[in-house]
């Protein structure tokens, strides 16, 4: 395939309406002259450049587009890596009556994708109220070769197994930020030379997402469907300020992006540097808050177990942000500083510098680094409390079992040989499919065979892609550790400490006898793992 569409001038449209029709119109719903858009920022790679995006809003302020002419995503020779991942993220607010709230009603996606094989689109949403901790993410993904038009739909609170029904807060004049993304990946198997794209639709020019509005009076806890009284209650009083909790996980949102502080390619390993990136809930964005003397707390990464650490112990600016193994240091601790409306400045005690989106930049993969405190925007953070999926137990015996296919992680021909390799094959329930969890005190663990006894293991502790995952008597070798860490929907990736590189089914393979290799880690599916307790 070769690219014969210009990446600029396509159209992403983001349009909105009421819902509010004048004969729905009751004691319980607001007037809707009184509910209208005040105002539509927009920030981002896909709309940072003067002139483009532009944003039209209805006589009544009640229905809005927002048209952008340069949110495209491409990936393929030539092309810079930030050509594959564009965003736009869009801060609304929304005059309401007293006594009544607001929530994203619907999504509708349109668009075209052109995608050679083993190359993956994904389209996502995200969206919070400014000042609560509630998020919504909305994900579609779709994997060539293809090359075709697509809608996606979703729908809050009626059929989204995506996105809970979150509300904006009672008496409060805040913003809703909806942040749009686009991105292309290549997965295992994808040719050195292959491409995609998507872009403007090929029938009208536009990719639509459509958000509809819908209105409950504060103190129910169900939209109103149409006529008729709803109960009248007086407003709630203000929430208490939060404070932050020792011993609870948080996703840190720099107030001047929205973006989340994020581990670099989800990394878990020592030396992995932090950007700021969409929120997408994944562990690699969330951090246990640990109590340390003298009032100061450290970051600890929820999958990994290291610390957010200034490389080096170096005190000038812009020294990087790193992951590293606890060494006590001054400079994995941190001042948590109260900032303006409920967000903090995290001061290093080494240095006193504070932890500061580069740039100051808006965009996804911003460097995130340590730079003099000057209580800026991007050197603000809100911590959101999450919660951290709960890691697999030590000494327990699972099977693992690919979320591409299914299919259990075996050792071929129920061998007890050194050496034998490791596939993916239907399910039985043999002693061959099933492994041992034997965790260590570094956050490491090694997978043994029930069967066999030995260890899962890369061939001559390989370091390449593609090298042959075996099985082998343990002998303490740094290709027999992994790293397990949450991934999507329940499933884990099984990452080797000595290489960083993943457990993967090749050629993203449904068959049974499908070689399971190590890859560059790329959050495809064939990498993602479900254990399963027996």
């Amino acid at each position: 395939m070769t690219f014969n569409r210009v990446l600029a001038p396509a159209i992403f449209a983001l349009m909105g309406h009421s819902i509010f029709a004048q004969s729905a119109l009751a004691q319980d719903q607001p007037n809707p002259g009184d509910v209208y858009i005040k105002n539509i920022d927009a920030k981002g790679s896909g709309c940072n450049n003067p002139g483009s995006y532009s944003v039209n809003l209805s006589a009544d302020r009640q229905a809005f587009t927002v048209s952008f002419s340069e949110f495209v995503a491409a990936i393929g020779q030539g092309l810079s890596p930030l050509e594959a991942r564009k965003n736009c993220s869009l801060t609304m607010t929304l005059n309401i009556p007293a006594g009544f709230q607001y929530s994203i009603g619907t999504f509708n996606y349109r668009g075209y994708m052109d995608l050679d094989a083993n190359i993956q689109a994904d389209h996502t949403t995200s969206y919070f109220f400014q000042g609560t901790g509630e998020t919504g993410k909305f994900v579609a993904s779709a994997r060539g070769p293809l090359s075709n038009d697509f809608v996606y739909t979703d729908k809050v609170g009626l059929t989204s197994v995506y996105i809970p029904d979150v509300w904006s807060p009672c008496n409060a004049d805040r913003a809703l930020t909806i942040n749009p993304a686009i991105s292309l990946r290549k997965l295992g198997g994808a040719a050195s030379d292959a491409e995609g794209l998507i872009t403007n639709d090929t029938v009208d020019g536009e990719i639509n997402q459509v958000f509809g509005l819908k209105y409950r009076r504060c103190g129910q806890t169900q939209p109103n469907p149409g006529p008729g009284p709803g109960p009248i209650l007086p407003p709630p009083p203000p929430p208490p300020s939060t404070a932050l909790k020792p011993g609870a996980v948080y996703n840190l949102v720099s107030k001047h992006s929205g973006l989340c502080l994020d581990a670099v390619n989800h990394g878990a390993e020592n030396g992995t540097k932090f950007q700021q990136w969409v929120c997408t809930g994944e562990e690699h964005q969330k951090f246990l808050l640990v109590a340390q003397p003298e009032g100061a707390y450290a970051l600890q990464g929820v999958p990994s177990g290291r610390l957010v650490t200034v490389e080096n112990w170096r005190q000038d600016n812009s020294a990087p942000i790193i992951l590293l193994d606890n060494q006590n240091g001054a400079n994995q601790k941190l001042r948590l500083e109260p900032s303006t409306n409920g967000s903090y400045v995290a001061r290093f005690t080494h240095s006193q510098k504070c932890l500061d989106v580069s740039g100051p930049s808006t965009e996804n993969g911003a460097i995130v680094h340590q730079w003099d405190c000057l209580n800026a925007a991007n050197q603000q953070w809100e911590f959101r409390e999450v919660a951290a999926s709960q890691p697999p137990a030590s000494d327990e015996v699972y099977t693992l079992s690919s979320r591409r296919s299914g299919k259990c992680l075996d050792v071929s021909g129920h061998s007890l040989d050194n050496g034998a390799r490791l596939q993916q094959w239907a399910c039985t329930g043999e002693a061959h499919q099933k492994f041992r969890l034997k965790k260590h005190n570094d956050g490491t663990a090694t997978l043994v065979g029930v069967q066999s006894g030995k260890a899962v293991s890369v061939a001559s502790t390989s370091y390449d892609n593609g090298a042959a995952v075996i099985q082998w008597d343990f002998n303490g070798s740094p290709d027999q550790f992994v790293r397990v860490v949450p991934s999507a929907n329940g499933s884990s990736t099984v990452r080797f400490a000595h290489s960083g590189k993943c457990l993967d089914v090749s050629e993203t393979s449904y068959l049974d006898g499908a070689i399971v290799h190590q890859w560059d880690c790329l959050g495809a599916d064939n990498q993602d793992w479900y254990l399963n307790k027996q």
